[in-house]
């Protein structure tokens, strides 16, 4: 079953970075109401092959036709308020409006975008480069080349660097390895499977012209954009100052400490690194292929695993298909991908680029799927490192589940599957129970979108709403299980991360995240500074903690910065395991109040506020408890 906790993608976009917006469309009176994504209309767009669309101009202007008036008539249709489904729309028409030199148009979608943005980094950096272009060929689209330095130089002058660092930094990042190769290998393996049937959907389509756009429009000025954006960051040293610091607390083994249960249900933890951090089965005998205490598996003397097809297996890494060459290999292009998308000019980075430049379209899916399988193998060794950090009593389980959503496609899901996941997700969580966990820990995430793209990645299906149904059967069977299997354990706290799709999860009816249940707690990601981040989803949101260049441990034990909610929900479990190795009676409802509790609110934006994870004051809360 898919787990989608692997968000290695090329950002060939030449918008800059992927925003969510907070303004409702005009609303005529009878319109439908859409209270979730699954509500929205369903449009599909057919195709000959993904280098037409990229290539020639009649099928793509064909395709595009098409979804402008699509997009049109769902806004005349449907009362749509969910913001991300909003910028969705406004940017592609705006996109299709630049395409076609309407640029007043095309500046209004922007301007719209942009005044609706909730996160101020966003606001100010989101349609940089559109507004750029626009501006130097009104007038004189000849001397586009000519006077688009002058603009965007001034347009990134005017910004406030220390708000809008990391996301420069990121927009660099992604124009030093955009290329046309690049572009189009990234479309064939995202769009190409499902193109395969004949057509696309809408969201494929609204890829489709991102990646036009770029191609057409940006690609031509990617150097002046890469040594602009590289001279801005050199001339600036200003840091945003580390807010977690003074709040992180370390116990030590003088403390007074008790074991602390962890679960870390995830892809596989390389458990040589963890050491006395590591929970032991004591009626196990490691190594022996022998289920010793009986509880129907083999070997779990740090915990258990599960194949991708919901069966029991041994082994607390995934078994992925490198050998050890190639995973030291794509160990440091995994590396490098991570400190280009920050901006870091890093060795690890220089050699990314340069592997990605040199390959032709047609070998870049290959490569681009061996990083994301890099990524989830090393997601759960990773997690596990942020939870274990500083605290000599937990005791990590691991619980590995399998997934291929590395490949493209990967495989479809149907009613037989989910309900042997369903079994997986019982047994993992009675285990869980049986072994007298505490915490568990979830970086993972998903919504019947999600599904629906499998089923159209892998043709199944005669049509968009037959895929809808068939995806939103496959879900119900997931979500009820899941819900099930997480409220039969009262004792323990769940922590899921909320999901990096700068989406409001319970719109997506994301899973776990958007969860309404006492043991469960959700968690957003914030910068170094307490900022939101640009891709954290929001909505159901209990916490934010730090998701961004978070240090941790590969397998192997190599160190690496990664970003992303799936870094931010560890830190809450850290902390719970720490508030528990401290106070071990307390109830989950009083550890999940402390922690909740103890974060400070931050008003960011326009009124928006969240509430920040704060260590210290939330243990020290629990240590003043009698």
């Amino acid at each position: 079953m898919k787990h989608a906790i692997v968000a290695v993608a090329v950002a060939v976009t030449g918008g800059g970075v992927a925003t969510a917006a907070a303004q409702d469309a005009p609303r005529p009176a009878g319109r439908i109401p859409v209270v979730r994504a699954d509500d929205l209309p369903r449009h599909t767009y057919p195709v000959t092959t993904v280098t037409a669309l990229l290539q020639e101009a009649a099928p793509f202007r064909a395709l595009a036709g098409k979804l402008e008036a699509d997009l049109r008539a769902d806004f005349a249709k449907y009362e749509i308020r969910d913001r991300a489904t909003l910028k969705s729309y406004y940017t592609t028409l705006g996109r299709l409006a630049l395409l076609r030199g309407a640029d007043p148009a095309a500046l209004a979608y922007q301007d719209s975008v942009r005044s609706a943005e909730d996160k101020p980094a966003l606001k100010l950096v989101g349609g940089l480069l559109e507004r750029s272009l626009i501006t130097a060929r009104r007038g004189a689209p000849e001397r586009l080349a000519d006077r688009f330095p002058a603009v965007l130089r001034r347009e990134v002058s005017s910004l406030p660097y220390a708000a809008v660092q990391a996301e420069l930094r990121a927009l660099k990042g992604n124009y030093e390895l955009a290329s046309p190769d690049l572009a189009r290998g990234y479309l064939e393996t995202m769009v190409g499977p499902a193109a395969r049937s004949g057509e696309i959907s809408r969201e494929l389509a609204q890829l489709v012209v991102e990646i036009r756009t770029s191609q057409d429009l940006l690609f031509p000025l990617r150097d002046t954009i890469v040594a602009i954006l590289r001279a801005t960051i050199a001339a600036h040293t200003e840091k945003k100052a580390d807010i977690w610091a003074a709040r992180d607390v370390a116990l030590t083994a003088r403390d007074s400490l008790y074991p602390v249960v962890v679960g870390v249900w995830d892809s596989g933890v390389d458990v040589s690194l963890y050491g006395a951090q590591l929970y032991r089965n004591p009626a196990e005998i490691p190594g022996n292929g022998r289920d010793d205490d009986d509880n129907g598996f083999v070997d779990d003397v740090h915990g258990f695993a599960f194949t991708l097809d919901a069966e029991k297996a041994t082994g607390m890494l995934f078994p992925h298909g490198f050998d050890p060459a190639q995973e030291a290999e794509y160990r440091g292009y995994s590396k490098g991908f991570a400190d280009l998308r920050a901006g870091l000019d890093t060795e690890a980075a220089q050699v990314f680029r340069q592997k990605a430049a040199g390959l032709p379209p047609d070998r870049l899916k290959d490569f681009f799927q061996g990083v994301r399988e890099y990524g989830f193998y090393a997601h759960g060794t990773h997690v596990a490192g942020i939870a274990a950090k500083g605290n000599p009593a937990i005791r990590l389980l691991v619980a590995r589940f399998s997934s291929d959503e590395f490949l493209s496609p990967a495989s479809p899901p149907t009613p037989g599957r989910s309900r042997r996941w369903v079994g997986e997700v019982t047994a993992t969580v009675d285990y869980f129970k049986r072994s007298g966990v505490r915490v568990v820990n979830m970086s993972w995430g998903y919504g019947p979108g999600y599904l629906e793209s499998l089923l159209e990645d892998n043709n199944i299906g005669a049509n968009a709403e037959e895929r809808r149904a068939l995806a939103r059967r496959s879900f119900d069977i997931e979500v009820a299980g899941l819900r099930a299997a997480i409220a039969a354990a009262p004792g323990i706290l769940f922590v899921a991360s909320a999901g990096n799709e700068d989406e409001d999860n319970r719109f997506g009816e994301f899973i776990p995240s958007s969860l309404d249940l006492p043991n469960l707690l959700t968690v957003g990601a914030v910068d170094i500074a307490g900022d939101e981040a640009d891709f954290t989803s929001y909505g159901a949101v209990h916490v934010y903690a730090n998701g961004y260049e978070v240090p941790s441990f590969v397998p192997g034990g190599d160190v690496q910065r990664q970003s992303g909610t799936s870094m931010a929900a560890p830190q809450v479990v850290n902390l719970a395991a720490k508030m528990l190795a401290v106070k071990p009676d307390l109830s989950v409802a009083a550890l999940k109040q402390a922690i909740v509790e103890g974060g400070e609110l931050k008003t960011i934006g326009e009124g928006k506020q969240i509430r920040l994870l704060n260590p210290r004051a939330s243990l020290e809360r629990v240590r003043g408890r009698r």
